[in-house]
């Protein structure tokens, strides 16, 4: 007499682990850009605190270009500020948009400040005594000029016939420092921030990716 065994069902032992491996494949993809992305505390406060240096940097400049009226470097500032701003964000939070935008405006950024440091030390033809820094509106110059360390500031009324009585000369001596130099220290300044900010978005992108 035949007996008949039960039949086994067949187990999809091939499919099970495909799934596993997929499950801790994905878990391992998830882990792994988290630990991209994530950054140490100690960076943070470091691109936190220098991020303040160059917001400080260029609010200080801003005040004093406003009352110089210096329309150009206003513009540049402005952006600055905004840019730098977008910059961290972008670092921290991962956002190649924004580290890109960051990169290219700080080599602008520099540009300019190189220009700035040409333009007050007179080279390659350039002069202080141009009205380029007010787009030609007006003849207002540095504030530095008049309002610098040491500097004693004289207005003296004409006294020739035929001049108006709201013309005035202003006569300025004692000055510790000229403001040619004050304006390239400032300019040398933000170089110097912009290369070290450079140096750590660098850094922190390159660990990133």
């Amino acid at each position: 007499m035949l007996t008949t065994l039960p039949r086994a069902t067949p187990r999809n032992y091939s499919f099970q682990n495909f799934a596993v491996f997929q499950s801790s494949e994905a878990s391992y993809k998830i882990q792994t850009k988290s630990e991209k992305c994530s950054m140490s505390p100690i960076i943070k406060k470091w691109m936190f605190c220098l991020c303040v240096f160059l917001q400080l940097a260029a609010l200080e400049r801003q005040i004093f270009d406003f009352l110089g009226f210096q329309w150009a470097p206003i513009l540049g500032n402005f952006l600055q500020i905004i840019v730098v701003i977008l910059g961290l964000f972008g670092t921290i939070q991962f956002r190649p948009r924004y580290i890109v935008v960051y990169m290219v405006w700080t080599a602008l950024w520099v540009t300019w400040n190189v220009f700035i440091i040409c333009f007050y030390l007179e080279v390659g033809g350039l002069s202080k005594e141009t009205d380029l820094m007010t787009f030609n509106i007006s003849m207002h110059r540095s504030w530095w000029r008049e309002h610098g360390p040491g500097c004693i500031r004289r207005v003296v009324r004409p006294s020739s016939p035929g001049i108006l009585d709201d013309y005035s000369y202003v006569s300025v001596t004692g000055c510790i420092i000229d403001f040619q130099y004050l304006e390239v220290i400032h300019s040398a300044i933000q170089i110097l921030l912009s290369y070290l900010s450079d140096e750590m978005v660098l850094q922190h992108s390159a660990f990133t990716i």
